[in-house]
């Protein structure tokens, strides 16, 4: 059954009409990455749930959830690429680029942490203009620009990854 989701999800699997190759894992975590870090740049300092629709998901609604047998009543479907997103927030988590604050089952919400907040505050080259990477993902994020969103992200990566190992006092 071809329903949204399938649609949406193209945009990481790579299914192209012309028959073309479909991305690889590093680009798909590219993309959904750079959505994740846009939306919680967007939101800074505030913690803000990130739910699949951020990277342009469907996500199941629950409708209602009886909390003694933990049976629920849902609408929607659950997109393919959902997992592949979930594994992507988590690294960012695990990683240090943001953190996640529990509050109990469905109720995660997320911040940038300062590492992650330095690498998107980062100008990568001055002399073509003052717009940090987390600008350039936020605006790239919302055009649809995923070359551009790849590129942020990629910066951005290496930056923290850079801020991280200093603070563990690597070379």
């Amino acid at each position: 059954m071809a329903g949204s989701g399938d649609v949406l999800s193209s945009r990481f699997q790579g299914h192209h009409e012309d028959g073309s190759m479909a991305k690889t894992n590093i680009e798909r975590f590219d993309e959904i990455s750079a959505d994740i870090l846009a939306h919680l740049y967007q939101a800074f300092p505030i913690p803000t749930a990130v739910t699949p629709s951020v990277a342009g998901l469907t996500e199941l609604k629950v409708l209602n959830q009886d909390p003694v047998s933990e049976a629920s009543v849902n609408s929607g479907e659950r997109d393919p690429e959902t997992e592949f997103f979930d594994a992507s927030l988590a690294w960012l988590a695990h990683s240090g680029f943001i953190l996640k604050k529990d509050g109990g089952h469905f109720r995660a919400t997320y911040v940038l942490t300062a590492y992650g907040l330095q690498a998107l505050k980062h100008v990568p080259t001055p002399s073509l203009g003052s717009e940090t990477l987390g600008e350039k993902l936020s605006s790239a994020a919302r055009s649809g620009a995923t070359g551009a969103a790849k590129e942020a992200m990629n910066q951005a990566v290496s930056i923290g990854m850079q801020l991280l190992a200093r603070s563990a006092g690597l070379p």
